[in-house]
């Protein structure tokens, strides 16, 4: 079977859109369940097959699947460290979905060490896209779930102050 990766690639942050906005959330989940079977072998298909896994976490998360977020989560938080991968656009840093994982669990502890080394990541890599959510989504969350709400508040303004400065005015 030929599978055209570079398009895979190209349309998986698309689709993600397109399938979010639309709430179009179960044929979201069928169609990257179906991608990530077709894209197993990570040798061949490395950045195609990380991309579609983490866009598969983020359908999961919707449809309270936590396992099954947490398992692509992490096989796409692998992949990216193997391929030295740079997510391409928000959203992408595989810790930040298992930072809500841990929220949603109740897991507080492990959400806050997720999200501080997703901002250590996306720091050294220089992602100024995800780095505003790892400060804002789970590691917020965290904070104010534990009634650390001036934590959360500070959190949560550096991850606006962090897209502020970079323009990034559809965060705010």
């Amino acid at each position: 079977v030929y599978l055209n990766t570079q398009a895979i690639e190209k349309a998986a942050f698309t689709l993600n859109l397109v399938y979010h906005y639309r709430a179009w959330y179960r044929e979201a989940l069928d169609v990257f369940e179906k991608a990530m079977r077709a894209l197993e072998d990570e040798e061949q298909h490395g950045r195609a097959l990380a991309l579609t896994t983490i866009t598969l976490g983020w359908f999961y998360l919707r449809f309270g699947q936590m396992a099954d977020a947490e398992e692509v989560f992490e096989k796409a938080q692998i992949l990216f460290h193997k391929l030295n991968f740079t997510p391409m656009a928000q959203a992408q840093e595989p810790l930040i979905g298992l930072g809500l994982v841990a929220v949603s669990r109740g897991d507080y502890a492990k959400a806050a060490q997720v999200s501080e080394q997703g901002c250590r990541d996306c720091e050294a890599r220089g992602d100024i896209i995800d780095l505003p959510f790892t400060y804002f989504m789970p590691w917020a969350s965290a904070m104010q779930a534990q009634g650390d709400y001036q934590a959360a508040k500070q959190y949560a303004q550096h991850g606006c102050a962090i897209a502020r400065s970079q323009n990034l005015i559809w965060f705010l």
